[in-house]
This record gives structure tokens, sequence and C-alpha cells, in this order.
């Protein structure tokens, strides 16, 4: 009987590792083979047909044990017992893996979807009327002289007619930068948003890194815009390097 006992404890115990392995999905960056989902797929559809399977099973097995082996009684139902019970911790094993899948493909298919709508949003009003006056007033920033500094360019920002293009600005890069937490978060899909926008990404990086800079100084706030251009270095390790020795020279603010 100890030995008997023994193999159950051994088949429970592999039962769980393989039931932790060809659960079919990926946790903590653990991958699993096509093939160990397509299992997994099958016993769960079909585990009402399994467990009636396994309770036939052991009612034979009983009745062997007891008619045809000698066993007792007593001996007979407490192995039936014991492999029913493990029958149990299989099925509520199998029911919260499944579960715990369905909530994290829940939760990836609404990542996606935010990711979506989060790149969607920068074709979308407000944020391309944003853009419409920026590039209006930066054609005419442009426009005013050759050489253009951080200085003159905080003075046309600050002119009453000008006021629309501080507050657009302002908007486009804290939009940047909510984008930016939600992909340090991992609340949307990173990749996806660098092959959305990292050339937009680079582009106000590059002609608006000395008034990003300047307004760090100004406000005594050090991490301001800190997630946008830290996603951008990240993305481009050596961009900033380019931008501050003017190899990558801003069309906006073009002298010191």
């Amino acid at each position: 009987m100890a030995s008997f006992y023994i193999f159950i404890i051994i088949v429970w115990v592999i039962g769980c590792i393989g039931g932790y392995y060809v659960r079919g999905i990926g946790y903590k960056g653990i991958k699993t083979p096509r093939w160990s989902q397509q299992l997994a797929n099958v016993v769960f559809a079909t585990r009402y047909i399994i467990m009636m399977f396994v309770i036939v099973v052991v009612v034979v097995l009983g009745y062997y044990l007891n008619q045809n082996r000698g066993w007792t009684g007593k001996d007979t139902i407490q192995v039936c017992t014991a492999l029913l019970i493990l029958l149990t911790f299989f099925f509520a094993a199998l029911n919260y893996e499944f579960t715990s899948s369905k909530a994290r493909r829940d939760y990836e298919s609404a990542r996606n979807l935010l990711t979506y709508n989060t790149a969607c949003e920068w074709h979308k009003n407000p944020m391309s009327q944003y853009q419409k006056d920026s590039i209006s007033k930066e054609n005419i920033f442009i426009a005013t002289t050759p050489f253009r500094t951080i200085e003159n360019f905080r003075d046309f920002i600050q002119l009453d007619e000008h006021r629309d293009f501080k507050q657009s600005l302002k908007c486009i890069l804290n939009h940047f930068e909510c984008v930016a937490i939600g992909c340090n978060k991992g609340m949307i899909d990173t990749e996806f948003i660098k092959n959305f926008y990292e050339m937009i990404f680079k582009i106000y990086y590059r002609d608006y890194y000395a008034y990003i800079t300047s307004e760090r100084t100004r406000q005594s706030s050090p991490t301001m815009w800190s997630e946008f251009t830290n996603l951008v270095e990240g993305w481009d390790p050596d961009f900033k390097a380019r931008v501050e020795n003017g190899e990558e020279a801003s069309l906006i603010i073009n002298a010191k």
C-alpha cells in the first residue's frame, strides 16, 4: 500500500509539472510549443468526457482490486478515493489555468486596442489641429531671421498672436510624454509605437531639444518631458549626442 501511495504522489507531482508546461500559455517569458497549446485545448474541450472515463476506470479498478486481487473493502475505498481526489485536483488546476489564460488574452487584446487607439490619436482632433497650428507658426518664426536662438523663440511664443503656438507645442509634447509613459509602464506595445512614432518623435526631439532643456531649467523641473526624451534616446542611444553637436540640427532653433 505504501508503494502505491508513493506512486500516486509521484503521478500528482508529474501532473502538476506537466500541466504547468502544457497549459498552452506563455508566462513570465516561458514559451510553450504549438503542440502543447493544441493538446491543452483538446483536454479542456473534452474535460467532461475525460472525467466520466476516469471515474468509470476508477470504479472498474476498485471492483477488480476487491474481487480479483483480494483487497479489503477499506483498502479499495482508500485507493479509489485517492484517485478521485487526484482527479479533482487536476480539473481544478485545469480550470484555473484556462481562466488565467483567458484573463491574460483579454489583457493583451485590451493592450493592443489601446496601442492602436493611441497611435490613431495623432491623426485626430485636437492633435491634428495642434500640428497644423504649430507648423504654421514654425514657418512664420523661421522667416523672421536666418539664425534663431532659444531667446528668439521664447520671445516669439510670448507674443499675443503666437500664444496658441506655445499651447499647441506643449500639448504635443505632453501627448508624447503620455505615450512614452504608457510604453515604459508596459500599458501599450512599445514596438508598435516605435514603428509608428519613431520618426515623429525624433523630429520634435531634434527641433525642440533646446526648448525642452530651457523649460526644464526655467521651471526647475529636470524631469519635464523626460519620459519622451528617454524613450527616443533608448531607441537611438547616439541621437542626443548628434543633436547636441549639430549633426542632427534643429530646423527651428538653429543658433546658440
